[in-house]
């Protein structure tokens, strides 16, 4: 999940997760925390707050449909939303 983890791979490519489409940036080109609070990677998060498919994780909202299942998204959104934030808002995610 784009809040606790992300995907790094040999060469510094930096994805969301495992199944993850978007590129999120390159640690040998990109500061860490510049990749972190990139557009992308906000607009993913505000996507999965609104129960939104997003390109980058049409592996997962597949799987989702096919099996009703949605662990991920009900275990980690409680966890992560904070109530005073109106996710709605592109400027909340800045």
């Amino acid at each position: 999940m784009p809040w606790n983890h992300i995907k790094i791979e040999a060469d510094g490519t930096i994805k969301t997760c495992v199944h993850g489409l978007e590129t999120l940036g390159n640690l040998s080109t990109n500061d860490i925390d510049d990749i972190l609070q990139s557009p992308i990677l906000r607009d993913i998060k505000q996507n999965l707050y609104q129960d939104k498919t997003h390109n980058n994780c049409q592996h997962c909202t597949r799987h989702e449909d096919e099996t009703e299942h949605k662990y991920l998204r009900d275990l980690y959104n409680p966890m992560f939303k904070l109530e005073d934030i109106d996710y709605s808002s592109d400027s909340e995610f800045n």
